[in-house]
């Protein structure tokens, strides 16, 4: 949650699709900015050599998933979130 915060501090249009009090320990939906499609943040995440999880029905055009739940380490999502990071500036 704080890599979205920062992001958009940063000026990327990031958001959380679920509030504070609604969030699943397992996954995390992040809303794209305006302008970028969700389906090519996958694709340019796939060619990076990782696996996002696109939206359901009317939100796959704007969302991503973030799975976090099993075998993934502090140290992974780091990496994940940089090249990530590359992927929506």
């Amino acid at each position: 949650y704080a890599w979205v915060d920062e992001m958009r501090d940063a000026g990327v249009g990031l958001s959380l699709v679920a509030p504070e009090g609604y969030r699943s320990p397992g996954v995390t939906a992040i809303r794209v900015p305006d302008g970028m499609a969700a389906p090519d943040v996958v694709q340019g995440m796939a060619e990076r050599g990782w696996v996002l999880g696109g939206g359901y029905g009317q939100w796959k055009p704007e969302t991503v998933r973030i799975g976090h739940r099993g075998e993934h380490t502090v140290a992974e999502l780091d990496a994940l979130l940089a090249e990530l990071t590359q992927v929506v500036q």
